[in-house]
């Protein structure tokens, strides 16, 4: 194979993540572009920026739109991870199995410390672990 040969097959790859991103977060409507024109560097698609990394990790744990765009949000609100996006989509699949019942115990599911109510649990999560609370609907509207 040639390097160009090379090149194409990569490049190709790309463009196909990008293509799957927006049908599976954009319903394929979204304008999409390669930022600088470097194919597998940063993408844009309607007004969001993501890297090949963030692309690639949302396929390869099926990232629901809430967890895509949830964990998107949440970095822009804080400047910056605490966790990463594979992380965080274990988190949020840890977090939908917890009894959400403010009446029995529920655990964390990043480090399984015990709580009485959802409330200690979500100030937790924020304390420790520095993430918003994932009990309340996010305003999120693409």
């Amino acid at each position: 194979m040639t390097k160009q040969q090379t090149i194409d097959q990569y490049e190709s790859a790309c463009n196909a993540v990008l293509d799957k991103i927006n049908n599976l977060y954009f319903e394929g409507e979204a304008d999409i572009d390669w930022v600088g024109d470097e194919i597998g560097g940063t993408a844009t698609i309607a007004d969001y920026f993501f890297n090949m990394d963030y692309m690639m990790t949302a396929l390869r744990h099926n990232a629901s739109e809430k967890q895509f765009f949830g964990y998107y949000d949440e970095q822009l609100e804080k400047g910056g991870a605490k966790m990463n996006f594979k992380n965080y989509i274990k988190y949020y699949e840890g977090f939908n199995k917890v009894n959400k019942s403010k009446t029995e115990d529920v655990t964390c599911p990043i480090c399984n410390m015990k709580f009485t109510y959802l409330e200690y649990l979500d100030s937790h999560i924020f304390n420790k672990h520095g993430f918003l609370s994932v009990t309340t609907k996010s305003s999120h509207q693409h």
